[in-house]
């Protein structure tokens, strides 16, 4: 076997036999094959975009709750194209999710004008239209609902719902019954069930189905509260069963204070009782603002202003830096408790928050000025307008006269330094004369030493 040809650094090698042929041939360096980049296609701008792409990308932004840009995109779809249902839909729901139920409904009025056999435009319609009180056009729409789909659970949930409303509570468990067959694994439309038998009178019923709902789902809340009925040493039972499965026991209470209010139930004191039950019979239950809150608004809602009072005055002292309401039942909740007590700046700051949350930028601005001239030393909203001014209005000016207030009130929450160095960012010299003695290691914030390199570099003072 011979080794022929090429030198140490390249050449062509030829391996051969003892006869002289050819075992195998090959190349040193081997030849590299020339790869072109790829071509990254370039995105297109949107007055190129067809309207089926439009909505795409609006369709992607929503499920990426991203609402402020999904609403931009679905009405540039319909500004190019009017009669897009779908489009007209999903901006109803955006309002639908917002609280805004009058516009909501006007987009799944709009998407059923164009599309009368979209079911779900008009189930949200009726939802809008329960949200708003008309509880007899919600049950016409629920009707209209199970005849264009029978299958659909949430038509006769919507029908069961609003005749509770409207005090026909003789009516009401079909509904439900037909709710929960249709959806089997609709387990809120099985809680109705089990609430409607309650409402009812049918107390052995709604407790064998409560039993049994609590044995497939341990964290339900709502048929636990039904049990609690069931003898006077229920509610013990049924408190510190909860707190030993639920990991969010506040929220929990909350959503189950909503949905008995939203029933219309009766024996109605349990919806205030229940979180102070929760505090009088488990010590180690913390009571939040947020339940009180929402008991006293509810109690007042529901024509009871003594008790809204008292469970107000149970409240005590709260802070309200730490207090997130987020969902939509807050803001009727929120506007309650500044009929309450109407002097009190931290409900429409709480309100404003809520309102922003929601998308609704403008008037959560308006409630958080409102807070401001009730009670000027509420940090939190000083720095709400001033991220307001800084992010929304481009005004970095105004910005800054908040946040500077907003320091003043809490000197020590390194948010606020962060925020207005770099709302500063565009005068180095202010953000060295915030930042120089502000011994940024005690707070921890990596940003406040970064902010601070990046001023001294632009000033040229880089010894610093």
């Amino acid at each position: 076997m011979n080794f022929q040809g090429g030198n140490a650094k390249s050449g062509k090698f030829l391996l051969t036999d003892s006869t002289g042929g050819s075992i195998a041939e090959f190349q040193y360096p081997l030849p590299l094959v020339e790869q072109k980049a790829p071509t990254i296609p370039k995105k297109k701008d949107e007055s190129e975009m067809t309207v089926a792409e439009l909505y795409a990308e609006a369709l992607e932004a929503d499920r990426g709750t991203s609402r402020k840009r999904a609403r931009e995109l679905y009405e540039k779809v319909i500004s190019k194209a009017s009669d897009y249902a779908e489009a007209h839909f999903r901006l109803g729901v955006l309002d639908f999710e917002s609280g805004l139920w009058t516009e909501a409904k006007k987009e799944f009025q709009t998407a059923l004008d164009l599309e009368p056999s979209h079911s779900m435009a008009r189930y949200f319609h009726g939802a809008a239209d329960f949200q708003l009180g008309n509880y007899s056009e919600a049950l016409r729409t629920g009707n209209r609902v199970v005849e264009l789909e029978p299958n659909l659970s949430l038509g006769y949930d919507l029908k069961g719902r609003a005749l509770m409303r409207l005090g026909r509570r003789d009516q009401v468990i079909p509904e439900f019954e037909q709710a929960s067959q249709a959806n089997t694994k609709d387990f809120r439309a099985w809680e109705h069930l089990a609430m409607a038998f309650f409402g009812a009178g049918r107390n052995s019923d709604a407790f064998a189905l409560a039993r049994d709902l609590v044995d497939r789902d341990p964290t339900a809340l709502i048929p636990r509260a039904i049990l609690a009925f069931e003898d006077p040493t229920k509610p013990r039972t049924m408190f510190e069963e909860t707190l030993q499965v639920l990991g969010e026991a506040d929220f929990e209470y909350v959503e189950a204070m909503l949905v008995f209010e939203s029933l219309a139930m009766p024996k109605a004191a349990f919806i205030y009782a229940m979180p102070l039950l929760a505090d009088r019979f488990v010590d180690q239950f913390p009571l939040s603002p947020m339940q009180h809150i929402y008991s006293s608004a509810l109690a007042l809602i529901n024509g009871s202003p003594p008790t809204a009072e008292k469970i107000y005055n149970e409240l005590g002292q709260w802070n309200s830096d730490f207090v997130f309401p987020s969902r939509t039942e807050a803001v009727n909740v929120l506007q309650a408790m500044k009929r309450i007590s109407s002097s009190d700046g931290r409900f429409p700051l709480l309100l404003g928050d809520v309102l922003a949350n929601l998308g609704r930028i403008g008037e959560a601005t308006v409630e958080w000025e409102s807070a401001i001239q009730k009670d000027p030393t509420l940090a939190q909203a000083h720095r709400n307008l001033g991220l307001y001014y800084w992010k929304e209005k481009e005004d970095p000016d105004r910005a800054e006269a908040f946040y500077r207030r907003a320091i003043d009130l809490r000197p020590k929450d390194p948010t606020l330094y962060v925020e207005l160095s770099e709302i500063l960012s565009g005068t180095p010299e202010k953000v060295v004369a915030l930042l120089t003695d502000l011994g940024t290691a005690n707070f921890g914030r990596n940003e406040l030493s970064e902010n601070l390199a990046r001023a001294y570099n632009e000033l040229g003072e880089y010894q610093k």
